[in-house]
């Protein structure tokens, strides 16, 4: 296959009785040109993507709580970065699209990234459900950065955040962004970061999200960064850092001061 991706299997450092999930694989860096995956999803890019909500059969429907709306924003129809959908309605979501008999049950209202920390710095709280595992509340998803170990986090989607500085790539093929406080490993203590793609860039219509709106954020003080992860923080294989996987930049906010 000739690929040198990272796979780490989620939950398996977690005992077992603290485990809401099942220990799975996860791949959390990128395919090399090489690998013949890579090759099937570049061929695939050309066909027109199915949204998938990340929701299932087994996520029933749960009055007055708030899903996580991941539908990417389209660059072709730019628009609020900030969308919700808060109506309740009989209708097909995520999943079910992908089905040749699509099954018909109750869509529940939902939250995008941005909106639910708007409502967290607003002090509010209520019920949001997560694919799989079941409700949690708005403060509880929530998770500052500040020294954990990587064994001390949960097992489900959660939103961390804290503040960090972007660069840019030496490579010019993206952004780095680093957080200001560490994460630890047993002995290797070290400041987190992730990588935005000049792809997910390109690919996007968040207008926060423009080139030139990130290069203006390299020039300037540190943000304050917020990322939804499904696995949460992960030894890199060089064992020398910490790094979280950017899905898309759905699952991304940022605010300045």
């Amino acid at each position: 296959m000739h690929c040198n991706a990272q796979v780490t299997c989620a939950n398996l450092d977690r005992p077992k009785e603290k485990r809401i999930l099942d220990p799975y694989y996860r791949v959390v860096s990128d395919h090399s040109n090489a690998c013949t995956i890579a090759k099937d999803i570049q061929t695939q890019k050309g066909t027109k993507p199915v949204y998938d909500d990340k929701y299932s059969e087994v996520d029933e429907y749960i009055e007055n709580a708030f899903r996580l709306n991941l539908r990417p924003l389209d660059n072709t129809r730019a628009g609020n970065d900030e969308t919700d959908d808060d109506k309740q309605t009989d209708g097909v979501r995520g999943q079910n699209r992908t089905t040749n008999t699509p099954t018909k049950r109750r869509q529940q209202r939902s939250r995008t990234v941005s909106s639910l920390v708007a409502s967290f710095l607003n002090g509010d709280d209520f019920e949001v459900q997560l694919p799989k595992t079941g409700l949690i509340s708005l403060r509880n998803l929530f998770i500052e950065i500040d020294g954990q170990q990587l064994g001390d986090f949960e097992d489900s989607m959660r939103i961390y955040y804290g503040r960090a500085r972007l660069n840019k790539s030496p490579n010019d093929n993206g952004f780095s962004v680093r957080f200001a406080n560490v994460l630890r490993h047993e002995e290797l203590s070290v400041r987190p970061s992730f990588f935005i793609s000049n792809e997910l860039i390109r690919q996007s219509g968040y207008r926060k999200f423009q080139q030139a709106t990130l290069e203006a954020l390299v020039t300037s003080k540190s943000v304050d960064i917020y990322i939804l992860s499904a696995v949460g923080p992960y030894l890199h294989k060089s064992g020398k850092y910490i790094n979280f996987k950017l899905e898309g930049l759905e699952y991304l906010e940022y605010r300045k001061d």
